[in-house]
């Protein structure tokens, strides 16, 4: 199935919501109300007029008379000599036709209203003009559905209640007729005995074409009731959503775009309708975009969803999760549906809990998860090709003195300093990362000679040296560091126990020193500037 492509706009029905607005008018100066000293005219002469809806249906009236009456009048008349009419006057046919438009046109103008007490007058009276026409022809009887044509006209005002009304009209009418027949009132061209058992049918068929009418009338009608209902919910729906909905073809080119692209985006809808909405996509999510095209291009049934990154108003990017489908076949080309929903607060919250996963809030440094993930992959390289991956444990000394003399506000300060300082003595490419507390852990890999790993040990000892000033107070801050080879450990926690087991060890032996772990005697410290590691 291919979609169009260009700019023929589809045919749906997507009129917006026109708001009414009333003007006020401005109060006076000092928030009073201003006197209007206008002079008001003297009312005129009030002259009785004539409604212009009965200067309309006596217009009609006359149309009626001069059209319709003379023809009608003339085929009575040939009837009449055909001998397939009663006996009657051509005066008296004139005259009956006259009286009969007449009083129907008069019916139709004071009892208009769509209300059942209007029908049921303008039913009576149709009735009446009904039962004296065809009665007066002599076949009263046989023309009793005339009174179903009658009623059309009331349908076209009130409904299929106007066919209802004439399943009790009916009976009465037909009763009235065969009356007038009984007692020699009215003229009859059927015999007296047949006359009644015709009525009888006759009056039983319209009955029923009466309620089959009104109940396939009604049927129609509550159908495109319901049709009407739902295109309005739908298009209250899409006005008011807080998602963005949007037709656009194969080449996004933006047909109809709902009001919600100004709460969303900032934007009036009008401004994006016939343009392409690739303008506003960001551009490393356009191939997302048109891949949502070609997905429900190639499977119609079924529906495809991306996360694309939109420019709004103030040139920002808000995040979308966008929905496709197919436009359900109709009268005008096909198109593609797009709904957006602004998910930019749920990624913000995403990578706000993605840090919170991975890094310490207080120094904003990697934590021991992302630490664990990183050696994994250095020992892994190591491995591959050939090199070695170091990890230093990081202690600080005295650091809980700190805390107990001048509260956690400081050590937390001077943590954030310490973190600082360790990372001015680390290369571009190692790992500094917080482990916990005053433990601080290094991941060091790619060594570019033998002991370069002591060398960062010895700037991390020295660096120590130097008393922290914070607020006024003069904080020693130094550190002991245990250091643990890839050779030796294979796993995140194996580095990290061994690292630690070397750093009690260079603790042991006076603090503000490094030691490295050595899996046979584990027994070799160095104070700064001491000894071989890799």
């Amino acid at each position: 199935m291919a979609l169009p492509s260009g700019p023929t706009r589809p045919t749906l029905n997507t009129a917006g919501m026109v708001a009414d607005t009333q003007l006020m008018s401005a109060p006076a100066s000092g928030g009073r109300r201003a006197r209007d000293t206008t002079p008001v005219a003297e009312p005129s002469e009030v002259r009785p007029t004539t409604p212009p809806e009965t200067l309309d249906h006596l217009k009609l009236y006359l149309v009626l008379a001069v059209l319709i009456v003379p023809p009608v009048a003339a085929v009575v008349l040939l009837l009449g000599r055909l001998g397939l009419l009663a006996d009657i006057a051509p005066s008296t046919i004139v005259l009956l036709l006259l009286g009969a438009n007449l009083l129907g046109t008069t019916t139709l103008t004071l009892f208009s209203s769509p209300s059942r007490a209007h029908l049921n007058i303008r039913s009576g009276v149709g009735a009446l003009i009904c039962t004296v026409c065809i009665y007066a022809s002599g076949w009263g009887p046989a023309l009793l559905s005339a009174f179903l044509v009658y009623q059309t006209v009331n349908a076209v005002t009130a409904g299929p209640a106007a066919y209802r009304t004439a399943m009790w009209w009916l009976p009465a009418m037909a009763l009235c007729g065969q009356l007038a027949l009984e007692w020699h009132l009215a003229p009859t061209l059927i015999s007296a005995p047949e006359v009644h058992g015709l009525a009888v049918l006759s009056l039983a068929g319209t009955i029923l074409t009466a309620g089959f009418v009104y109940r396939s009338s009604t049927l129609a009608l509550e159908a495109a009731e319901g049709s009407v209902m739902s295109e309005r919910r739908f298009r209250m729906m899409v006005q008011n959503t807080s998602d963005i909905v949007a037709l656009v073809d194969r080449d996004l080119v933006v047909h109809y775009i709902s009001p919600a692209a100004w709460r969303v985006l900032g934007l009036d809808p009008g401004s994006l309708e016939g343009h392409p909405l690739t303008a506003r996509i960001h551009p490393g999510d356009l191939g997302s975009a048109r891949s949502l095209v070609l997905g429900v291009e190639s499977a119609p049934d079924r529906t495809f969803t991306q996360q694309i990154r939109i420019m709004d108003a103030t040139g920002g990017w808000r995040w979308a999760e966008t929905t496709a489908s197919i436009l359900p076949p109709g009268p005008g080309p096909e198109s593609v549906i797009l709904s957006m929903r602004d998910v930019t607060d749920h990624k913000a919250v995403e990578a706000e809990l993605s840090d919170l996963a991975f890094f310490d809030p207080l120094t904003g440094l990697p934590n021991r998860r992302w630490f664990n993930d990183r050696f994994a992959q250095a020992a892994a390289r190591a491995r591959r090709y050939g090199s070695t991956a170091a990890v230093l444990f990081v202690d600080l000394d005295g650091f809980k003195q700190i805390n107990d003399t001048h509260g956690h506000h400081v050590g937390d300060a001077a943590l954030r300093e310490v973190a600082a300082r360790l990372l001015g003595c680390l290369r571009r490419e190692d790992c500094l990362a917080r482990f916990g507390g005053d433990e601080f852990l290094v991941l060091v890999e790619d060594l570019g000679y033998p002991g370069q790993t002591l060398a960062i040990a010895q700037r991390i000892v020295e660096a120590g040296a130097t008393p922290y000033i914070l607020n006024g107070l003069r904080l020693e801050v130094t550190a002991s560091i245990g250091i643990a080879s890839s050779s030796t450990a294979t796993t995140p926690e194996d580095a990290v126990r061994q690292a630690d087991l070397a750093m009690y060890v260079a603790k042991s032996k006076g603090k503000r020193c490094f030691h490295v772990y050595e899996p046979v005697t584990s027994s070799t410290t160095r104070s700064a500037g001491d000894g071989d590691a890799p």
